[in-house]
């Protein structure tokens, strides 16, 4: 499978993540997959589409720009397409931690000093984030205080 406009896009920044990928994409949407299977839909979450050296090492600020290039070459608009607003960050605490980390770039967050804000999540929950956020019925705020409250990692349950 490839990203297409509708994908959430999962960068992964850490070499010994890449033979995980495709276990890792799979992980990542199988909570969502009671919604899609049954009208053929495809898994939204789907591995970047930039070479793995542009990813490896790369800083949040650095995929900021590979995904806002991603978008404006999709004619998208963060507001406007709610997957394109996130992304999902496998870094090197993804293989300690099972954790990701998700990126919002909404409007309530385009005219802070980095343009984004992250809070980190585990795999089985991080998919929630997005399908919460594109169904509206809860804000990035929302799992703001979850996630500091939390010791700044969204709770699995």
């Amino acid at each position: 499978m490839t990203a297409t406009r509708d994908s959430v896009l999962l960068y992964t920044t850490h070499r010994a993540l890449l033979p995980e990928v495709p276990s890792l994409v799979d992980q990542l949407n199988q909570p969502n997959r009671q919604f899609t299977q049954p009208y053929n839909l495809p898994d939204v979450i789907q591995p970047a589409p930039f070479p793995d050296e542009d990813q490896i090492g790369a800083s949040l600020d650095s995929l900021n720009d590979k995904h806002r290039s991603w978008i404006a070459q999709n004619d998208l608009d963060v507001n406007m397409a709610p997957n394109a607003s996130l992304f999902i960050v496998a870094d090197e605490d993804t293989l300690d931690n099972r954790t990701v980390q998700v990126v919002y770039l909404g409007s309530d967050v385009e005219n802070d000093e980095k343009g984004y804000d992250v809070l980190r999540s585990p795999i089985s929950v991080a998919v929630q984030v997005f399908t919460t956020i594109d169904g509206g019925q809860q804000g990035w705020d929302e799992f703001l205080y979850q996630a500091r409250a939390n010791g700044g990692v969204i709770p699995s349950a």
